[in-house]
């Protein structure tokens, strides 16, 4: 067993990579049209999208801004959240699964505008998105998840491999998913 320990705190590569901007203290009323709570990628991007509608809108955060879930993330943006279409498909139906893939999809082209509208540099790039399992007895699932995809005209496939060194009994990649570094993309658009 290795005798290094871990350390105590966990931390942010996406902290440690980038800068985010001090912003002060709420020390007064203030009066807006709308006030958020949360300062990670909903409240942000929610602020971003009120502010262009004309409206004046605070951002607040207990801590620090871009911190808790966002602050630690994947950076993965996708439409694949492990091996759920079939599950959607058989709960609610074909239409609605669609619409479910539809609306992750959008959330990245929203966000691949406005890094784009606003030159934001943050690292942004397509990459394949891949669920894999090196269990034989969860290879049928996902199996059903490929069919899944064929049915809902989702573009990815049945994979035996990955693009890594990683031995797998079966797998499943989703195209044209995207990456990116939420720091520097949520630094930008509170610029």
């Amino acid at each position: 067993m290795n005798s290094e320990k871990l350390p105590k705190h966990t931390e942010s590569f996406w902290h440690k990579t980038s800068h985010v901007n001090e912003y002060p203290k709420l020390d007064k009323d203030l009066y807006v049209d709308v006030a958020i709570i949360g300062g990670g990628i909903a409240g942000i991007l929610a602020a971003y999208e009120i502010a262009k509608l004309g409206k004046s809108v605070t951002l607040l955060e207990a801590r620090k801004l871009i911190y808790g879930t966002t602050g630690f993330t994947t950076s993965k943006l996708s439409a694949q959240h492990n091996i759920i279409y079939n599950e959607l498909i058989e709960r609610y139906g074909k239409e609605k699964a669609r619409n479910y893939y539809d609306a992750n999809m959008e959330g990245i082209e929203i966000i691949k505008n406005i890094a784009k509208k606003h030159d934001i540099k943050c690292e942004l790039k397509e990459q394949d998105a891949y669920v894999y399992t090196i269990d034989k007895s969860k290879v049928s699932h996902i199996k059903k998840e490929a069919k899944a995809y064929e049915n809902l005209s989702i573009d990815g496939e049945l994979v035996e491999k990955l693009p890594v060194d990683l031995d797998i009994e079966a797998g499943i990649v989703m195209h044209k998913q995207y990456e990116f570094h939420p720091v520097m993309f949520l630094s930008g658009v509170l610029k």
